[in-house]
Formats: C-alpha cells, sequence, structure tokens
C-alpha cells in the first residue's frame, strides 16, 4: 500500500529538482518576452491583477480564504493571498523571473464597510502552504513558456 501511495504522488506531481530547476533558470531571451510569457501563465492559473511594464513586473489576482473568528465576537476573517512576479535582467544578460507570495488579513469586521488590509506573515493568516504550492505552480508554469523562447 505504501508503495503504491508513493507510485501515485510521484506520478500526479512535478519533482523537488524540477521544481527547483524552473525557480532558478534564467533565459536568454529580451525580458519583455519573458515577462508576457509569465503574464500568460500567471493568466492561465490565477489571473492578472496590476501591471507595471515600466518595472516588467506584475500582481496576480488575490485569492480569498475565510477563516473563523467566534472568540472575537465576528463569524469570520478574511485572509487573502497574491504573488508579484517580476523580470530582471542577470548581469550576463539573462532574464531571471522572482516570485513573491504575499498575505493580508482584513481588519474590517462590517459587512458593509470596504475591508481594509494589512500585509502579515502567511503562516499568520493559514495561508503558507497554499501560496507555496502556488509559487510551485508559476514557477513551473513560466518556466515552460519562457524556456521555449528564442534569443
Amino acid at each position: 500500500m505504501k508503495l503504491l501511495l508513493l507510485v501515485v504522488l510521484v506520478a500526479c506531481g512535478s519533482s523537488a529538482a524540477e521544481v527547483r530547476q524552473a525557480q532558478v533558470a534564467t533565459y536568454a531571451a529580451n525580458p519583455k518576452r519573458v515577462l508576457q510569457a509569465a503574464m500568460d501563465a500567471a493568466n492561465d492559473l490565477y489571473g492578472l491583477g496590476a501591471v507595471d511594464l515600466a518595472h516588467s513586473a506584475f500582481v496576480t489576482k488575490s485569492f480569498f480564504k475565510a477563516q473563523a473568528m467566534e472568540h472575537r465576537g465576528w463569524g469570520a476573517e478574511w485572509a487573502r493571498g497574491a504573488w508579484t512576479i517580476e523580470v530582471h535582467t542577470t548581469p550576463e544578460g539573462r532574464s531571471l523571473v522572482v516570485i513573491t507570495s504575499h498575505a493580508q488579513r482584513s481588519l474590517t469586521a462590517c459587512r458593509r464597510c470596504e475591508p481594509s488590509w494589512v500585509d502579515v506573515d502567511p503562516d499568520d493568516v493559514g495561508l503558507a502552504p497554499d501560496l507555496q504550492l502556488g509559487h510551485d505552480k508559476l514557477a513551473l508554469a513560466i518556466y515552460e513558456r519562457a524556456s521555449k523562447l528564442q534569443p
């Protein structure tokens, strides 16, 4: 039974080596083309939020998670996570994709009020596993697209 579970886990996902390769990869292609490949990959997975072409960066759309807060007398507290993706040029002239995870907590309890958000550690709001999984998915999807680009 343990062998079957191990085979299923290995067959279903990317290996740690593949994820690591995707995270540290650099590309000979023009940074603008790498940014477009990254935007296409991120849009397919999570959708695009704000785009800053001048700084070769963009943010994915946020995902939300409700957490019980009965101890404070409220029904739930909201947390949201997203990723910022930036394309940098290395000293060797290659393109490098940097993915940064973000987590926020809502400070607003009123259902009719506009929520106010504060940056928090992903572990504080239970988003660390979701953000890490999404980070790995983004890295692999971007690597798959950007590695096919010609210089």
